[in-house]
Parts: structure tokens; C-alpha cells; sequence
């Protein structure tokens, strides 16, 4: 007699996967595509809505005064920015918030590749570059809601956790007390080449 899991392996013989995928890196392709590398393979994202579940924000931790401030990346900068000694209080955006407008799978089954509805400018850059030169800690950040279905998972079926959830459908720019709240780890995502 051949048992089932010879026959059918797939019906759930053997452990099964309960660890959910882990972030690893993150890094832009370019100006308008950012590539996500999980802990495991992804299963299909096809139905996802990247609205509802991602957004890309610039950060700054303000030591002096215990907050942070984000914003979303169609901010300019040309003011200035906070801690900068500039003022920044005018916001420049561009054409309104800079969405993830596409979720697809990447080049490795483990990877997600998002595209950007606006590329992404040298000003937050420039701007990015400043704030570390000034020792004020600073960075892209992508944020993750889990959200509803349906969501980011691994093949198993186990969703991608909330990754600073609370600002993926919230307003162009919030202050949060501390540093980087919700942000464990915190991954800075590095600039592309402009």
C-alpha cells in the first residue's frame, strides 16, 4: 500500500510552515522601481493592490526635539528640512503623493519589484545626503500595511507583518515621538544613482 504522501505530497504531510517572510533588503533599480528581497519565496501578488498595502516615505529623527518627521517621497525639499537650520514648513509636493502604482514578482522567486508612479528626484537625496552630513539619522523607508486580502504572502500561505502599517494610508507628511517609531528594524533604503 503507497501512502498518501508518496502519492500526493502536497496534501500537508511533514512540518509545515508557520514562519512568516522577513524583509531582508531593499534597493532601487532606479529612480522609478525598487526591489524587495524577502527571507523565503513569495506567492503570487497578481491581485494585490500596492495602494492599499505600500508606501515609500523619507525620514528624520529629530534628537533635540524626540520626534520624527516623515514624509512622502514627492516632498522636494526645497526649503529645507527639519534640523536643517532651514525652513522647511512650506511642502513642495509634486503631483500629489508619489504611490507604488505596481506590484510584481522579481527576478528570484524570493523578491518583489515595485514600481513608483513618480520617480524618485535628487532633492530628497541631496536632502538625505545633507541630514547624515549634519549626523541627524535619515532615510527612505518603506512602509507595509497587511491589511485586507488580499496580502503579501509566502507560498504557505503566511503573511508579510505590518511594517509601520499606521502611515501607508495616512496624510503627505506626521510627526511620531521617538525615533523612527514602528520602524524595528529599521531598514534606510539606500538612493539610487540620479
Amino acid at each position: 500500500m503507497v501512502g498518501a504522501c508518496v502519492v500526493a505530497p502536497a496534501v500537508g504531510c511533514g512540518p509545515r510552515d508557520n514562519t512568516a517572510p522577513v524583509l531582508e533588503d531593499a534597493r532601487f533599480e532606479d529612480p522609478s522601481t525598487l526591489v524587495l528581497s524577502f527571507s523565503e519565496p513569495i506567492a503570487s501578488v497578481a491581485d494585490i493592490d500596492p495602494v492599499t498595502h505600500f508606501r515609500l516615505g523619507s525620514g528624520f529623527a529629530l534628537d533635540a526635539l524626540g520626534v520624527t518627521v516623515y514624509y512622502d517621497l514627492s516632498h522636494h525639499f526645497w526649503d529645507g528640512f527639519p534640523g536643517s537650520g532651514a525652513d522647511a514648513s512650506g511642502l513642495w509636493p509634486r503631483h500629489g503623493f508619489t504611490i507604488v502604482s505596481l506590484v510584481e514578482p522579481g527576478d528570484d522567486p524570493s523578491q518583489l519589484r515595485l514600481t513608483l508612479a513618480y520617480p524618485l528626484t535628487y532633492y530628497v537625496c541631496d536632502n538625505l545626503s545633507l541630514a547624515d552630513e549634519m549626523e541627524i539619522p535619515a532615510g527612505i523607508h518603506l512602509h507595509y500595511a497587511e491589511a485586507g486580502f488580499p496580502r503579501v504572502t509566502d507560498e504557505a500561505g503566511n503573511p508579510l507583518a505590518d511594517i509601520g502599517a499606521w502611515w501607508v494610508s495616512a496624510s503627505f507628511s506626521t510627526t511620531q515621538p521617538g525615533a523612527f517609531p514602528e520602524l524595528d528594524a529599521r531598514m534606510p533604503i539606500p538612493c539610487p544613482e540620479l
